[in-house]
């Protein structure tokens, strides 16, 4: 039985992923041959049902509705821990598009997790590759890491 502390990684992740598809993400499946697919015959994502679309990680698209003309599908993702590898990059000399990120990461999906001003520096902060970029917001916002050895966590930074 997974401990409490997967637990609430599991529950914590799909809820950072909720603020940060409010950013962009770019998926890449490497697998055609599943049995169940994300879109019907006609190219339209399949609706409120997750789909496996790589050892680890699921997808799904729901219809969201606001007040007002606001509706839009949103993309959500969910990953397993144990069978995925988390990994930040950054490299502000030399922004990339998120489709360059895809290909140069081979990842199976990249999540922009930030903000960035006008010269593509990070507006809050950002550590990868040992080095740090900007500051840490003070007060709000969140923190997703992930260290050396894998282990991947996740905190309130107004706690």
């Amino acid at each position: 039985m997974p401990s409490k502390k997967l637990w609430k990684i599991y529950l914590l992740i799909p809820l950072l992923l909720f603020s940060l598809l409010a950013c962009s993400v770019s998926f890449n499946n490497p697998s055609t041959s599943s049995s169940s697919t994300a879109t019907d015959n006609s190219g339209t994502p399949a609706l409120n049902t997750w789909v496996q679309a790589a050892p680890g990680v699921e997808i799904r698209y729901e219809d969201w509705k606001s007040p007002g003309n606001n509706e839009d599908t949103v993309t959500i993702m969910r990953f397993d821990p144990r069978h995925i590898s988390l990994s930040v990059a950054y490299q502000p000399s030399q922004p990339l598009m998120m489709s360059g990120w895809m290909k140069k990461e081979q990842a199976t999906a990249i999540l922009n997790g930030g903000y960035f001003d006008t010269q593509d520096n990070a507006e809050g902060l950002v550590v990868a590759s040992g080095q740090a970029s900007g500051t840490s917001y003070s007060g709000f916002g969140g923190m997703l890491s992930v260290n050396n050895q894998g282990h991947i966590s996740l905190r309130s930074l107004s706690e």
